[in-house]
């Protein structure tokens, strides 16, 4: 199964688990005299520490949505326009519209370009199908007396 993580961060996160295996910190050079920032920002493959901490944030604000609200998003960064999304999830024109403006506020964007660009390392498509081969659950049935 494919994670939607960008491939730099999937990469850290094998490396991480292959080094707990093996006892390691997989350095190739002496960390000794290095602070615990400095050290983080090595294993963050040395990327720019800004992008880490934006990259950091973005996943923060992909956690506070709701589980409507990510499959929103994963459709607005496949490309989807508003009545697409609807009619793929059986909603409202409208209730797109309040769920794209509850993103924009969570994540502190403005506009759906924002969105794709501040996302576009990850990989929706995996992740939409994946989501959809899962059973959904039947809704509860009402009984009348």
């Amino acid at each position: 199964m494919r994670s939607f993580f960008p491939k730099h961060l999937r990469d850290l996160f094998k490396k991480k688990e292959e080094d707990k295996q093996e006892g390691t910190r997989g350095f190739s050079f002496d960390t000794g005299n290095l602070s615990d920032e400095e050290l983080t920002l090595v294993e963050l493959d040395g990327r720019h520490p800004q992008r880490v901490d934006k990259e950091r944030d973005d996943l923060q604000h992909w956690y506070s949505l709701s589980p409507r609200e990510k499959e929103v998003v994963a459709l607005v960064c496949m490309d989807h326009r508003n009545y697409q999304i609807a009619e793929v999830l059986g909603i409202a024109n409208g209730t797109v519209k309040s769920h794209l403006e509850n993103i924009f506020k969570k994540f502190n964007l403005r506009d759906r370009h924002a969105i794709r660009l501040a996302l576009r390392d990850w990989d929706f498509q995996t992740w939409w199908e994946i989501r959809r081969q899962l059973p959904t659950p039947l809704p509860p049935r009402t009984i009348y007396r």
